[in-house]
């Protein structure tokens, strides 16, 4: 334990080995009483006591008092301190430099992140009236989408080197033409290349077949399920017709020609099945249908453009022809000989 005496014996040049290896450990620990330190300081003061001694010690003695007295204003010594400092300002180089690539590699992580989710983004339109929907997407392409029909586009298409869309139904596209960005629709397991023009296309889950009707400019159509790269030319007034499961390619001669009856009219039936043009009619308007064995086994087709008829108006139009009769009870639509 130290002593008055002996710090007085430390500060006076006087103490021995152990003493000195006792008062430094007493100095350095932050615990000792600094009340003793007080008092000895206060006697030494005015060269009362060992004057020699004091004097010799006295700059060692301030700074170490002021060291246990006031930690934080104590000078430190450029020469005992350049190394360490050399080796934390090292140290935290390092760890600046660390940190800052942890900090860029997260940023470009996540710009990353956000860029691929801006890339695998989808707007989606879904038309669930009984109206034709118009719209007019980033790019300036304009749509009009059929009823129960459901278009997905990919967000920022307009700055896209390829504009992308998914159709789920039916849908008429005027599209505008970009030298540096194709237009691709995906529909009914095939993809439409375009690069400017107006055209239709039909891709119902219910019907095998998948429709693109070209009123103007060409259009190449792929398989994109079966990984046929190859793929059909269409020109203007023709549709293609693609049976996807059986991979059936076939065109003809397009009979409704103007633009405005496909994107105006509430419905365009286009040398389409009697069957399938029946249950466009239910599904638009919401009712179950059921069709007669015959009527299901007809091989009559449906050509003809409806718009603002009512349902009973378009069954009766549609019907007139094939002869069938039809009968209408809650929400189911009956159709038979």
């Amino acid at each position: 334990m130290v002593t008055k005496e002996m710090l007085e014996k430390y500060f006076s040049g006087l103490a021995s080995e152990m003493e000195l290896k006792a008062v430094t450990e007493f100095l350095a620990d932050e615990n000792s009483d600094t009340a003793l330190l007080q008092e000895v300081m206060e006697e030494f003061d005015g060269d009362t006591l060992h004057p020699i001694g004091f004097h010799r010690n006295r700059a060692l003695l301030l700074e170490q008092l002021r060291a246990k007295l006031y930690p934080a204003a104590v000078p430190h010594d450029a020469a005992t301190e350049s190394i360490p400092f050399r080796r934390i300002a090292l140290a935290a180089s390092v760890l600046l430099v660390v940190g800052l690539c942890c900090f860029l590699l997260l940023r470009t992580r996540n710009d990353h992140s956000q860029t691929n989710a801006a890339l695998l983004a989808w707007n989606i339109i879904e038309n669930n009236s009984v109206q034709v929907q118009h719209h007019v997407l980033d790019d300036s392409s304009e749509i009009w989408l059929k009823p129960r029909s459901v278009l997905r586009y990919q967000a920022g298409i307009a700055s896209l080197p390829q504009r992308s869309v998914q159709l789920e139904g039916e849908c008429f596209f005027d599209v505008v033409h970009k030298d540096d960005a194709a237009f691709f629709v995906q529909a009914g397991g095939t993809e439409t290349k375009v690069l400017g023009t107006a055209f239709n296309i039909e891709a119902y889950a219910a019907e095998p077949l998948f429709r693109v009707s070209l009123v103007r400019g060409s259009v190449q159509v792929k398989d994109s399920v079966h990984n046929n790269q190859q793929g059909l030319v269409l020109t203007a007034n023709h549709q293609l017709q693609y049976h996807s499961k059986e991979q059936l390619w076939r065109i003809d001669t397009l009979q409704v020609q103007h633009a405005a009856q496909f994107s105006d009219a509430g419905m365009v039936f286009n040398n389409i099945p009697l069957k399938d043009a029946l249950r466009r009619v239910a599904d638009r308007y919401g009712y179950t249908l059921k069709l007669h064995a015959s009527v299901m086994a007809s091989g009559k087709n449906i050509n003809g453009v409806y718009n603002g008829e009512t349902l009973e108006q378009l069954l009766q139009l549609i019907l007139f022809i094939p002869k069938y009769r039809y009968s209408i009870h809650q929400n189911l639509i009956e159709v038979y000989p």
